[in-house]
């Protein structure tokens, strides 16, 4: 290629075109299908790393796609690491952050492609402000307070910056802020003491931090000894949930469909779910406890956490965040069971699982093993 005032002008045009569809794509504008757009026009490799290649026209028409894009995406946020999705666009819509849409972070690479145009992650102190006024879910609850922790174990925020009225308390289910907890006299729920510990690294942490914000009396009270030791974590033995027997949800016939082999086992159920009329998305990369979610064809809200396994019976993980979200949508919440048995793909379904299934909590990373479950699948031809 000859890097002449024709194709440097011929790269200009398409690097402006791909910032114009980068931004109607954030903003939906005109477009029916942002995802798959965007999805398209996603580099390969990180753009960032263009500046250090050899001189080519990849190099250029990244360089071209900065330049044309300078200023624009500055006041663009990305989902930072310690908030999930649902929470951070209830926190930013609050605060009024622009942020990138949820629905857009299944697109691989958009991210990246954004901070390397100027945008930055969500900071806590644009988002925190939402906190006494949006209430966020438990898990979202658990990764703000795992936030604070490594913020005050390195310095970073001292607790007299940690506001009472912040919503991140939960008890009985319902998130509080820590005057509203601190007034119940009650235990903070295991769930959200379970995902803290998890994502800190033990129960020391929060400890220090409701110390620094109270007092002993009041931590003994929101973390008795019970809920800040992990089961089994002294004696070395483990926790069995006996819940009773499996019942197994089983899908209505479907139209003959058409599933690869080599696709995944959440792309597998999307396509089963959507051929049975439900309204379905993929939501496996937002960390939000679960892989799909939509609505059933009668209308009801669903929640599916898709699990493969090599042979029926091996034991299946649930980590505390998927667990947690299971017990609190409870009959909305599913599980698919999905095996790959040759040319054909089986699917077992588990309705509202912590209530069905038996579980050993594990002590090693803080996950719920399962391997006592009923496996009768339907069976459907994979091509």
């Amino acid at each position: 290629m000859v890097f002449d005032e024709r194709t440097a002008a011929g790269i200009n045009d398409m690097a402006a075109l791909v910032v114009t569809l980068l931004d109607e794509g954030l903003s939906r504008q005109r477009l029916s299908d942002p995802a798959g757009m965007l999805a398209a026009l996603m580099p390969w490799t990180d753009p960032r790393m263009a500046s250090f290649q050899r001189h080519s026209f990849k190099t250029e028409l990244c360089t071209a796609i900065q330049r044309s894009a300078r200023g624009q995406f500055d006041d663009l946020r990305c989902r930072p690491s310690w908030l999930n999705a649902l929470d951070c666009e209830a926190l930013s819509r609050a605060t009024g952050v622009r942020v990138v849409p949820r629905h857009l972070e299944s697109v691989e690479g958009l991210s990246g492609l954004l901070r390397f145009l100027g945008a930055k992650d969500a900071s806590f102190d644009e988002l925190s402000p939402a906190l006494c006024k949006t209430s966020v879910t438990i898990p979202g609850a658990a990764k703000v307070v795992t936030h604070l922790i490594q913020l005050q174990a390195t310095k970073q925020v001292d607790a007299k910056h940690v506001r009472t009225d912040w919503q991140l308390w939960p008890i009985g289910g319902k998130v509080l802020s820590f005057e509203e907890a601190k007034a119940t006299a009650q235990p903070l729920d295991r769930d959200f003491v379970d995902l803290v510990a998890e994502k800190s690294g033990g129960g020391t942490g929060m400890n220090r931090l409701i110390i620094a914000l109270s007092d002993t009396a009041t931590t003994a009270v929101l973390l008795p000894e019970q809920s800040t030791t992990a089961p089994g974590q002294q004696t070395g033995q483990s926790d069995t949930l006996d819940v009773g027997p499996v019942s197994v949800c089983d899908l209505p016939r479907v139209p003959p469909l058409s599933l690869k082999r080599w696709r995944s086992a959440e792309q597998q159920v999307l396509q089963l779910l959507a051929a049975q009329g439900w309204t379905v998305e993929d939501v496996s990369r937002q960390n939000l406890g679960y892989d799909i979610e939509g609505w059933t064809a009668e209308g009801e809200e669903t929640f599916v956490e898709v699990k493969s396994i090599d042979y029926p019976g091996q034991p299946f993980i649930l980590t505390s965040n998927e667990e947690a979200v299971a017990r609190q949508k409870g009959l909305q919440y599913q599980l698919a069971i999905v095996r790959q048995a040759g040319n054909f793909l089986e699917v077992a379904f588990v309705r509202d699982p912590v209530q069905q299934l038996s579980m050993i909590r594990q002590c090693r990373q803080w996950v719920w093993e399962c391997s006592a479950y009923s496996y009768t699948p339907q069976r459907f031809p994979l091509a």
